[in-house]
């Protein structure tokens, strides 16, 4: 599956056995498995965002052993997946992550405690990495790096109430494009009604949802056509 980091897309090239990175100036390549997707990783967020990746580099100077959670924080931050506390968050917090394992539904929960931040994440309650009293795991450190680069905490998506549009997958969960729904409620569960709409569109065809629709107009006014996707535009509109 591929990855977009800003402008920058990362694939895996089953022909030459390696991942690369397209979409600038020069394409790279980089070796197949766990460290060469690192590699490429860090090589994206250095040429999409690079005051990014020089303030994990002094982080990681400072102390190697953050490097990795640093780089993974360094993704949560520009995949805007760290997020503000939102008036639905499950405990009050002063922000929340998204999983990057369990995906957007789960989120781990930021606070403070006694002079020290703390996470809801296993790897934060096991210890994680401890720079002076403080412990730190990739969602601390992902929230810590958005504070020192001044960066805009993402709204959370609220969920669908009923009767409202929302995507559908296709032909039993595969991909074969997708078509706007409309969810009826109701006491035996719900039912799912095709419908048109005049809500704008990626170019990839998906639906461009409420929240990002300014973004989306603004996206078109400076480029003078649509974004690929949902995570093209907010890369674009939090890391220009």
């Amino acid at each position: 599956m591929n990855q977009n980091i800003g402008n920058l897309t990362i694939q895996y090239n089953r022909q030459e056995r390696a991942w690369e990175v397209v979409g600038g100036a020069n394409p790279q390549q980089f070796q197949a498995g766990p460290v060469g997707k690192q590699a490429v990783i860090k090589f994206a967020i250095r040429e999409a965002f690079p005051e990014v990746a020089t303030a994990v580099t002094q982080l990681v100077q400072k102390n190697s052993l953050a490097s990795g959670r640093a780089w993974a924080a360094a993704q949560l931050l520009i995949e805007n997946h760290v997020l503000e506390p939102g008036d639905d968050a499950e405990i009050p917090c002063i922000a929340r992550v998204v999983s990057q394992q369990h995906g957007r539904c789960h989120h781990y929960y930021i606070n403070h405690q006694d002079g020290t931040l703390t996470c809801t994440c296993p790897d934060y309650e096991a210890g994680g990495v401890v720079i002076g009293n403080q412990g730190l795991c990739k969602h601390l450190l992902a929230f810590l790096l958005g504070r020192h680069l001044n960066w805009p905490l993402h709204i959370p998506e609220k969920p669908l109430p009923p009767d409202t549009v929302q995507l559908r997958r296709l032909a039993a969960g595969r991909w074969r494009g997708r078509i706007a729904t409309r969810v009826n409620g109701s006491q035996n569960g719900q039912s799912h009604t095709a419908v048109p709409t005049g809500i704008p569109a990626y170019a990839n065809g998906e639906p461009v949802s409420a929240n990002h629709q300014s973004a989306y107009a603004s996206f078109i006014n400076v480029t003078g056509r649509p974004p690929f996707n949902d995570e093209k535009l907010m890369s674009w509109y939090y890391g220009r």
